[in-house]
């Protein structure tokens, strides 16, 4: 990835970022975290990262490429990302930081976190990527209720900074009892300099984790009730990771409605082969009941997509700029958006697109949003003024 060099002087800072995966298997997070590490890397900024180790480290490590990642194997309890060998590594890193920086919430790094506050009186900032959104919250509640009175709740309440991605992040820190100060900061994508293609299949793609939150289900009933000379051309491409088993109940709906011949499932893609699909599609959807700010839909847009998505998604300006049809998590609105859609003339669809992109390379692009992010470290650690991106507690 070509980093662009930042003016901001930066030079002898230390951050250790932590998540419970360094590697695709954390969804949008490793894309995020990586780029911010490079990002703050190329400013100057000595980035430390870490992690417990997972089915895909291996393939994916040579994107850490110029950074000091570091993985640890797991142990007893697994699902909670538990690692000891973890937890020396941060001890022995701990005397030496700045600052800690937690992706993600409700794993072992939320705890290490904690110890890292506490021990060495380290300043931190935690991005809790969506995870206190009430619908997150909801969603294995009582493994979260157990969690936050042992020790999250007081790691978030002690953190110098919460990283919100949108104001209802914010509005949700907020009614958690939350009084921290709160930089908003969206999440960006790389923004290439490649023409968008001029043909396109005539495919609708969903990218994401196959998690019964995303929606699918009633984009499977929904796409079942378009007319025959829609399913003979159109293709819906169900692209994503399994989540707790959801996967063979897509395809379950799938042959129950014998939709085979117009939807398929075709697992994870990464890298080239995810761009691919997503430069050659026509329609990118997110009918979703619970999102921070998903990147897919950041990528979409990035790539000349169209893109239908509910307001869950948390990207309001997307509906304003007209690169994006709004549903809501219903059958019959799901229905309605894709008749929308497949109205549209072919120069409509495009334009739709190129605002899209426009809309990515004005606001979303990681230069713009790792600059600012630079300045809260800055802020937090060395005391300058405190940037407009930080609300304090009214």
């Amino acid at each position: 990835m070509a980093v662009e060099q930042s003016n901001m002087s930066s030079s002898s800072l230390r951050v250790l970022t932590l998540c419970s995966s360094l590697s695709n298997a954390a969804g949008g997070i490793f894309g995020v975290q990586k780029s911010l590490a490079k990002y703050c890397q190329s400013s100057g900024i000595e980035v430390i990262a870490a992690g417990v180790e997972d089915s895909r480290w291996s393939s994916d490590r040579h994107e850490w490429q110029g950074i000091d990642a570091n993985v640890f194997p797991g142990c007893f309890p697994r699902f909670y990302r538990r690692s000891t060998e973890l937890a020396h590594f941060a001890d022995e890193k701990g005397p030496a930081i700045d600052l800690v920086h937690l992706h993600g919430l409700w794993h072992y790094p939320s705890f290490l976190t904690r110890r890292l506050q506490t021990k060495f009186k380290k300043p931190s900032i935690v991005s809790p990527h969506g995870m206190l959104e009430g619908w997150a919250l909801q969603n294995s509640s009582w493994k979260k209720r157990l969690v936050l009175r042992l020790f999250e709740r007081k790691m978030l309440e002690t953190a110098t900074c919460i990283h919100a991605l949108n104001e209802n992040e914010l509005d949700d820190i907020r009614k958690l009892g939350l009084r921290n100060p709160v930089c908003i900061l969206p999440n960006g994508v790389e923004n290439r300099i490649s023409c968008l293609p001029l043909l396109k299949k005539y495919e609708v793609i969903f990218i994401g984790r196959l998690h019964p939150k995303k929606g699918l289900v009633n984009l499977i009933k929904a796409w079942s009730k378009m007319p025959e000379e829609i399913l003979k051309v159109w293709h819906l491409r169900i692209i994503g990771w399994d989540d707790g088993g959801h996967e063979r109940e897509l395809e379950t709906l799938v042959r129950s409605m014998s939709l085979e011949g117009s939807v398929s499932m075709n697992g994870s893609l990464f890298g080239a082969e995810k761009q691919k699909v997503l430069d050659e599609a026509r329609l990118f959807i997110l009918p979703s009941k619970s999102e921070g700010l998903p990147i897919a839909v950041l990528e979409a847009w990035e790539s000349g997509l169209p893109v239908m998505m509910t307001p869950h998604c948390n990207l309001d300006i997307g509906f304003q700029n007209g690169c994006a049809i709004q549903v809501d998590t219903t059958v019959d609105s799901i229905v309605e958006g894709l008749l929308k859609f497949f109205d549209q003339t072919d120069s409509e669809s495009a334009e739709m697109g190129r605002k899209g992109k426009r809309l990515v390379a004005d606001s979303f692009t990681w230069p713009k949003v790792a600059e600012q992010l630079l300045s809260v470290y800055q802020w937090i650690v060395r005391g300058d003024c405190r940037p407009s991106c930080v609300h304090l507690d009214a």
